[in-house]
């Protein structure tokens, strides 16, 4: 069993000079949760959007991570699950997640938030897709 809370950060390579603007920053804290699904959730105050939510995976010895991209003027929230090595249960197992992204001006920022599985099986899920309310 993997242990019971993983705390990540990622963090976007700036330049030195700070003439540049910084790259938003993720930080991924994730957790395994009985219950019910909770629906996604989006609180926006710049500088920062954090995201919460729920994501399934067929067992429990899954390690996750965060990325942030671009695809137009949509920012891309990828949330990978990779499956670990060894023995598991084969049991089903939720895991509630909070995703904070730090580095966002205010405004109306076009969204999609990505679940890439890599199981087996392996296959990418689209969680949302819109906008959000950066104040």
């Amino acid at each position: 069993m993997r242990l019971p809370m993983l705390a990540l950060v990622v963090l976007a390579a700036g330049c030195d000079d700070g003439t540049a603007p910084s790259r938003p920053t993720t930080e991924l804290t994730i957790a395994p949760t009985p219950g019910l699904p909770m629906p996604l959730t989006f609180v926006g105050r710049a500088p920062e959007l954090t995201i919460s939510g729920t994501i399934d995976v067929n067992e429990p010895c899954y390690d996750f991570s965060a990325s942030l991209g671009e695809a137009r003027d949509t920012l891309v929230v990828r949330l990978r699950a990779d499956r670990g090595d060894g023995y598991c249960p084969q049991e089903p197992a939720r895991f509630a997640y909070t995703l904070t992204i730090s580095g966002l001006e205010r405004g109306v920022q076009p969204l999609r938030v990505v679940y890439d599985y890599r199981g087996p099986p392996t296959f990418v899920q689209l969680a949302f897709e819109g906008a959000v309310d950066i104040q």
